[in-house]
């Protein structure tokens, strides 16, 4: 019963947090060492009841940057290599996004290890799961 109403809070908050939002720019630092330099990162965002946006960007010195804007804080998912290509190579990070400043790093360009800082959204997606397995 305490999961359910945590549960039915999360989503009241969310959507008052969202709907409150006009679009706004959002700037994600990336990054990543032992990756080797023109890797290509792609990041997909899917907003709800709004097109997907996905962009590409390739890695120099260790460091990508993505630049945008957003509505309302979105699922997004971070990568490297090609869906078509057996997921060889391929690493990926799923978060939520948000305006603002991110930044993401990640070691030995393990992308699903990596942490995601700067997002509202993600912390509080991210606390609301680990209710889940404190108990």
């Amino acid at each position: 019963m305490k999961k359910l109403l945590l549960l039915i809070c999360f989503f009241v908050l969310f959507i008052d947090h969202t709907s409150a939002q006009k679009e706004a720019s959002y700037t994600i630092n990336g990054k990543v060492d032992s990756i080797a330099d023109g890797t290509v990162v792609y990041l997909a965002i899917t907003p709800e009841m709004e097109p997907a946006v996905n962009q590409t960007t390739t890695v120099k010195n260790g460091k990508f940057k993505f630049k945008g804007k957003l509505n309302h804080p979105s699922e997004a998912i971070l990568r490297t290599g090609e869906y078509g290509a057996g997921f060889k190579n391929w690493q990926r990070k799923i978060f939520w996004i948000d305006a603002g400043k991110m930044t993401f790093k990640a070691r030995n360009a393990h992308f699903d290890e990596g942490i995601l800082q700067g997002s509202v959204a993600n912390e509080d997606a991210e606390r609301f799961m680990q209710s889940f397995s404190e108990e």
